[in-house]
């Protein structure tokens, strides 16, 4: 009788955690960047069900912390039924089997500059929470848009960020005419991790990387202005 239930007890076991895996996200972080010069900016993922059979996908916005200038609450969410209107915190839809759907969201920054947070939590309608749900993290980057990107001297070919990934430390040059001031680190929430100022007849920067968790980063390089000049993302390994 021990023997039966022991049985009865890895059977559900093992159901619960393939339920667990029915449902697949492209990716649990997306991170777009632009400029104050566009009206939106929008983050791509792909949910997929890989079970045999039509699964009912519930997402809700949990967080959304967009900047106030922005049209409305600053995003709004998209699946495969609606792009729904920004005030729409949940809804649900049918995923059939053996098939992929998107789950986008758009951050309507209206022609203004500033950094955004979403989070999209997926889950399959009775299943459980604990077990079923994923949450997927939408950040965005606007920053104001200047006349500066086309002047040569400000070319991305002009600066080099490496390795990618990194592990220890991330080295930084430019050439000895670009005008570069600073360089920060930032992480996917948009925290600044660290700063770094170079002098004026400064060239290479050694980046110290070593304490920060591993995840993606975003290089942003300022003139003496605080004008963004260059900016690039980068995976951090352990």
């Amino acid at each position: 009788m021990k023997a039966f239930f022991t049985f009865i007890f890895l059977f559900f076991l093992t159901l619960n955690s393939v339920l667990g895996q029915q449902l697949q996200v492209s990716t649990d972080s997306v991170i777009v960047y632009g400029f104050s010069n566009q009206h939106e900016v929008v983050g791509y993922a792909t949910v997929t069900n890989n079970s045999d059979r039509d699964i009912t996908v519930v997402w809700e916005r949990i967080v959304n912390n967009t900047p106030s200038a922005w049209l409305g609450t600053g995003s709004q969410v998209c699946d495969i039924n609606l792009c729904w209107v920004d005030t729409v915190d949940s809804r649900d839809f049918i995923l059939p089997a053996n098939s992929s759907g998107n789950i986008d969201v758009h951050f309507t920054n209206n022609f203004e500059a500033g950094d955004a947070t979403v989070q999209i939590r997926l889950y399959e309608t009775g299943a459980d929470s604990a077990d079923s749900e994923t949450i997927v993290v939408y950040k965005a980057f606007v920053d104001v848009y200047s006349s500066v990107w086309d002047k040569p001297n400000l070319d991305r070919d002009n600066f080099r960020i490496y390795p990618n990934p990194v592990r220890d430390h991330l080295m930084f040059k430019k050439l000895p005419d670009v005008v570069a001031s600073t360089v920060e680190i930032y992480n996917i929430l948009g925290s600044k991790m660290s700063s770094h100022h170079l002098s004026k007849n400064q060239h290479n920067l050694r980046i110290d990387m070593d304490d920060l968790p591993k995840g993606i980063y975003m290089v942003r390089v300022y003139d003496e202005e605080h004008k963004l000049v260059y900016s690039k993302s980068i995976s951090k390994v352990e």
